[in-house]
């Protein structure tokens, strides 16, 4: 499963009893319950993942064993970013979590020997609650603990380095004030939000990114109310990008009036 956009579902992907997936490069946003729901998958591959805004986990595992959750980037979900229960001997390593469970601890263990680190490679995950400490306790029964916590932020500007170089921001200063697009919205701010800082225009609707924070539009998904209508002809025709109900009828009528007016300048220019 590659390369999707979901938002707005009650569970955004949900596997029961399916082993060796490869759930790589999604984009789950808003979901009502949980964002990723795994039962009883195994050996199975969850990498670069975007997960956030949902209403409750990011991501749960339920009796799963032995997967890998690599690389993703998961924040502002109301409960755990990750929670893993009754599942052993999954790895979870180098993802990034802000601000998930109310800014309080951010993910739940209860099985065996899941690995939140790994002491070949001196790298854990980015937590954005851990003040500077190189130990971070997960929460659960488990006693789970990432001893890497601090892995990859060589600059000191909370942005992750591998997370920085997939981007093109540098790595060696800190740069999280800075604006690489010049889309009104500074470095930190993109990787917060899950924006692109190397794109003025993440959803490529038509809206540079900091205009449809201030309009509340979602900028990583290029038609917030489905209506097949992108976000910026609606605000360029006047619709409403947040109510499906007469959008349509709007932009039929707006783009109507425009072909009469190219007809009366047409028929005024053979007159004259």
């Amino acid at each position: 499963m590659f390369n999707n956009v979901f938002s707005i579902n009650n569970y955004s992907i949900f596997i029961s009893s399916s082993d060796y997936l490869e759930i790589k490069n999604n984009l789950l946003s808003y979901s009502k319950d949980y964002s990723m729901w795994f039962i009883k998958s195994d050996f199975s591959l969850f990498e670069n993942n975007i997960v956030n805004f949902g209403q409750s986990y990011g991501i749960r595992l339920s009796s799963c064993n032995n997967n890998s959750i690599i690389r993703n980037v998961i924040f502002n979900n109301s409960k755990y970013g990750i929670s893993v229960s009754l599942s052993n001997n999954n790895t979870i390593l180098e993802n990034v979590f802000v601000l998930n469970n109310n800014g309080s601890i951010q993910a739940y263990d209860d099985g065996l020997n899941n690995s939140w680190y790994s002491n070949l490679e001196s790298v854990g995950n980015f937590w954005s609650d851990n003040n500077g400490s190189a130990f971070h306790l997960i929460d659960g029964e488990s006693g789970s603990i990432d001893i890497f916590a601090n892995y990859s932020d060589y600059d000191k500007d909370s942005i992750p380095d591998y997370y920085e170089l997939e981007v093109g921001l540098d790595i060696t200063i800190n740069d999280a004030n800075d604006d690489l697009d010049g889309d009104g919205l500074s470095n930190f701010e993109e990787f917060t939000l899950g924006t692109f800082p190397n794109n003025p225009d993440s959803d490529d609707d038509g809206l540079i990114d900091s205009v449809e924070v201030d309009l509340t539009t979602d900028p990583m998904f290029n038609d917030t109310d489905n209506d097949d209508l992108i976000d910026g002809l609606e605000i360029q025709y006047g619709c409403d990008p947040f109510s499906n109900d007469t959008d349509m009828i709007y932009f039929l009528r707006s783009l109507s009036n425009l072909v009469f007016q190219e007809k009366n300048k047409d028929r005024e220019l053979l007159v004259s």
